[in-house]
């Protein structure tokens, strides 16, 4: 059986290896990014403290760092100083990628905000970004012909369906589009190592697949081999720092039967974990809740942070969670009555970035919480 599949039909989560920098330069182009000044966030006041709990024992000094965004896929720069992520801010429609400083918080009080700076063009949708290795530059998934009206790419798939991946430098400078087949999927993350996962769907399910090359994967019909089939969604794949594992949130179809590419699946999202070859594709939860944005603890394979709504199956009230790779040692990190999710720890482990909702003025507010982590 051949493991090349025709573009038309393709919509995998992929695993990519960074070619040399002549092999790269070769496919890249400059981008020009639309000309449109970002809108300020809103004004600090008192009412606005981030609120905490003392249950809360592994996050120390909790800060927030943005104000009324709708913030999402949090990441580090690879220095620990800038924080990149995906938001819907005015004057975009859709989502863009910004970054912002990680230290912009005066010590022991709340500062006003560093602006956040745009690196994606501010054209259709951008998001999923995460830093390149040892330098300032940052890989994000766009469409920029995704329709204006987008409003929440998980509800949307077919906004991400059609994306290239990008990059950029974390100041906002040297954006350019690294591929043109505009049938990657959204959803990029980069391992320490110089390899990629993407997501897009191959047919009506989200799967697991490796790309040979940068080179290859910029092809008209890029030869790739299938990681995982089962009928469903699969996604939000992370890597470890050793690159051997990869993380993701799956969403299973049973008996095998798939359905609508844009229907809501029955039943929970569940963690799993699998090799970039494909070997011991396992579970790590079978909780039936909603557990999602999974990423490994720093230097470790064998602990895993989520955000799930496990102790709020019929609600949003979604957490903080961790636990061991053998699905063992479930510990919940955050307590809040709000949204908590989309987590980070900072490349040295020191600190933990996540989005939540805990001081929102509007139910979509999603704002950046950093915080030193006690282990």
């Amino acid at each position: 059986m051949s493991s090349r599949f025709h573009p038309a039909s393709l919509s995998l989560v992929c695993v990519i290896t960074l070619g040399s920098a002549a092999s790269c330069s070769s496919r890249t182009s400059s981008v020009r990014p639309v000309e449109v000044a970002v809108a300020p966030l809103p004004e600090w006041s008192p009412a606005n403290l981030p609120g905490t709990n003392a249950s809360e024992a592994h996050l120390e000094n909790l800060h927030a760092l943005t104000a009324g965004e709708s913030a999402r896929d949090v990441a580090w720069s690879a220095d620990g100083e800038m924080l990149v992520y995906a938001s819907r801010r005015p004057p975009y429609p859709c989502e863009q990628v910004f970054s912002i400083s990680a230290n912009a918080r005066a010590a022991g009080q709340l500062a006003v905000p560093a602006e956040p700076r745009l690196l994606s063009s501010g054209r259709g949708w951008a998001g999923s970004p995460s830093a390149f290795p040892g330098d300032g530059r940052i890989l994000f998934a766009a469409n920029e012909s995704a329709r204006p009206d987008c409003e929440a790419r998980l509800e949307e798939p077919a906004i991400v369906a059609s994306a290239d991946l990008y990059t950029a430098e974390a100041n906002g400078s040297g954006l350019r589009r690294l591929t043109r087949t505009a049938r990657l999927g959204g959803l990029a993350s980069l391992s320490r190592s110089g390899r990629i996962v993407v997501s897009s769907f191959r047919g009506d399910s989200l799967n697991l697949a490796t790309i040979a090359s940068l080179t290859a994967i910029s092809a008209d019909d890029p030869p790739m081999s299938a990681l995982t089939t089962a009928p469903g969604r699969d996604g939000s794949a992370r890597f470890s720092d050793d690159g051997e594992r990869i993380v993701y949130a799956s969403r299973r179809r049973d008996g095998g039967t798939t359905g609508a590419r844009h229907e809501t699946l029955p039943g929970g999202r569940e963690i799993r974990m699998v090799r970039p070859d494909g070997r011991e594709d396992q579970a790590v939860t079978a909780n039936g809740a909603m557990n999602g944005a999974p990423s490994f603890f720093p230097g470790r394979t064998d602990r895993i942070l989520f955000s799930s709504n496990l102790a709020d199956p019929r609600g949003r009230n979604f957490d903080l969670w961790a636990v061991s790779s053998d699905g063992t040692d479930l510990e919940r990190i955050t307590y809040h009555p709000a949204h908590d999710g989309s987590a980070s720890f900072s490349p040295d482990g020191r600190r933990l970035a996540f989005t939540s909702s805990r001081r929102a003025g509007r139910p979509e507010d999603r704002d950046i919480y950093v915080a030193d982590w006690k282990p």
